[in-house]
């Protein structure tokens, strides 16, 4: 297994960013890839993804020296499993709301003890067999980035129990799930919301090992929350690129050819 750049980075003090995928498409990721991104996210829970579309998209990434890092559906060792044997550099597990769930993401992303990863020697993350098997479960766990998203009001009550959780590289927030739990939908600004993201920001940077993480709008916005201990940022995704673009070049048409 190649060596986790961006885990690497943020280890070293350096923030890094990547964007949502939801399309499942690896020319799509190639493009994005290309811009020099530091990873690619993609999106399980919300994309249009399955198994195979997800093994030829990190294969994509591969290519351009991207880590591929995945937001599966739930944490479950089985969902785990079949996502990192796929080549998955990184799992970000959502709405997670206590300690004990936090534990079980952890476990399942490894193989070790505590671990519950299913042992599969043959996977595309292992070369297919074509591997030192011992090392590739060594190498496995120590450069799988292994993250928890809190979106949720209950995750933060819990907070201090999910920060403290062994194992675990990044407690991420995710802001407008975290708006619409504490009814404010959609106002990450708000000071109710905005208070909830500093606790989690600040205790996650308090944790010896972890990392905060956030989803940001703006790079004003990385700056602000970068300079309270975060270092892994989702900015943008390939939905709104193409959007962006496409509206760009339109209304440049329309400036022409009025309607």
């Amino acid at each position: 297994m190649r060596d986790n750049v961006v885990k690497q980075r943020m280890q070293a003090g350096e923030c890094v960013f990547g964007p949502f995928m939801m399309l499942a498409s690896p020319a799509v990721v190639e493009v994005v890839a290309s811009a020099g991104y530091d990873f690619c996210l993609f999106d399980m829970e919300h994309g249009v993804f399955d198994i195979e579309t997800i093994e030829n998209c990190l294969r994509a990434c591969d290519i351009h020296g991207v880590t591929g890092i995945v937001r599966p559906p739930d944490g479950s060792p089985q969902t785990v499993s079949k996502i990192l044997d796929a080549g998955a550099q990184g799992l970000l597990v959502p709405h997670c709301m206590s300690g004990d769930q936090a534990a079980r993401a952890a476990q399942a992303m490894v193989f070790g003890p505590p671990g519950m990863r299913g042992i599969n020697a043959v996977s595309r993350a292992a070369s297919y067999g074509n591997c030192d098997f011992l090392e590739f479960f060594r190498q496995s766990d120590e450069q799988v980035l292994k993250m928890v998203q809190i979106e949720d009001r209950e995750g933060v009550d819990e907070l201090d129990d999910i920060v403290a959780t062994p194992g675990l590289d990044v407690v991420f927030v995710g802001p407008y799930d975290l708006s619409r739990s504490l009814g404010h939908l959609a106002d990450v600004e708000h000071p109710v919301v905005k208070g909830a993201v500093e606790k989690i920001v600040t205790a996650t940077a308090a944790q010896p090992g972890k990392l905060p993480g956030i989803y940001v709008g703006t790079p004003e916005q990385a700056r602000y929350w970068a300079d309270r201990g975060a270092r892994f940022f989702a900015y943008g995704g390939d939905v709104g690129f193409l959007l962006a673009g496409a509206q760009e070049t339109m209304n440049k048409l329309r400036e022409v050819f009025p309607r």
